[in-house]
């Protein structure tokens, strides 16, 4: 499946997966994350849209007013950290940081979080850095040396 932005010139698709994001302390929205040679860009839809929609079709155009898809872009080169956080009883919680705080935190499972760190670390690699470990959970994206 094509994903719903341009890729750059020279950028490639690097994974795809249905995903959630979590959004606030009790609150997770479904989405999908695209890792591409360059960024890393987290698509959600408004749960009311969803809803809004099984309930009436005569509300289709406020339904796509709040179905359509928010997206938060990470370039790969403002990526300083990632971790491995919890959300409730799930460990597999992938944290991405260009500061201070986590700018996303996507829920997974163990499998794509597997898939997700070698996918990452390879297309870091590529731009010349690597994940070094900064604790049990987290790592920094440093320049390789």
């Amino acid at each position: 499946m094509a994903p719903n932005f341009a890729l750059q010139a020279g950028e490639e698709l690097v994974r795809r997966d249905l995903v959630s994001f979590v959004s606030g302390p009790l609150r997770v929205r479904p989405g999908v994350c695209y890792l591409t040679t360059q960024r890393i860009v987290a698509e959600h839809r408004s749960l009311l849209g969803g809803a809004m929609m099984a309930a009436s079709i005569i509300a289709r155009n406020l339904v796509r007013k709040f179905s359509q898809p928010q997206q938060v872009e990470i370039p790969l080169r403002a990526l300083t950290r990632v971790s491995r956080e919890r959300y409730g009883v799930n460990p597999n919680v992938l944290a991405l940081h260009t500061g201070g705080e986590p700018v996303l935190k996507i829920v997974m499972n163990a499998r794509q979080w597997r898939f997700w760190m070698e996918a990452l670390a390879a297309v870091l690699e590529r731009q010349g850095k690597r994940l070094v470990a900064d604790g049990e959970r987290a790592w920094r994206v440093k320049l390789r040396a």
